[in-house]
């Protein structure tokens, strides 16, 4: 099925932020496997939930810009066994597990076909943008009013006999 682009408004910086959420939410994810591999389990869990709440909070602006006809183009992948939605912005990407959007399949938007993707690169190396992650995180909150505190699934960690704050003091 082949699609003729026509571009929708939407921010560059909100693209470039979705992009950022997500490689950081793979730099978390690999930490919290060191972490729990060198018996560090607070560490573990504090990058684990960083990573969920990145990860919810790009799916939560994802369904906006899906809601407000702002995506481009969708296709189905299956990576590693499982099965993604391709979501296409401008000259953006991403991929988010199909349980996690509400896509109408049946929409012109929607490729028809699923496409096996073999070669899928894992990296958590920004190869399209120099922003920060609080820049992205702080632009997400005030474009949306979403924050990435919100997504977490405890707000807390024990190390020790502390509790320290999981998220990102920075946010609302």
């Amino acid at each position: 099925m082949s699609r003729e682009y026509t571009p929708k408004d939407v921010d560059e910086t909100t693209l470039e932020s979705l992009y950022n959420i997500n490689k950081h939410a793979k730099k978390y994810a690999n930490r919290a496997e060191e972490y729990y591999h060198s018996g560090d389990g607070a560490n573990a869990k504090a990058n684990s939930l960083k990573k969920k709440a990145l990860y919810g909070l790009k799916a939560a602006v994802l369904e906006t810009l899906y809601r407000d006809d702002k995506v481009d183009s969708i296709d189905l992948h299956k990576i590693d066994g499982k099965r993604y939605w391709c979501m296409y912005i401008g000259s953006w990407s991403y991929h988010s597990p199909i349980n996690e959007l509400p896509i109408n399949e049946s929409e012109d938007i929607v490729s028809e076909e699923a496409k096996q993707i073999d070669d899928f690169n894992h990296s958590t190396e920004k190869e399209r943008s120099d922003i920060s992650l609080k820049a992205s995180l702080l632009h997400l909150e005030d474009e949306f009013g979403f924050s990435a505190n919100e997504y977490l699934e405890q707000t807390h960690v024990q190390y020790g006999a502390s509790s320290h704050f999981a998220g990102w003091t920075y946010l609302d």
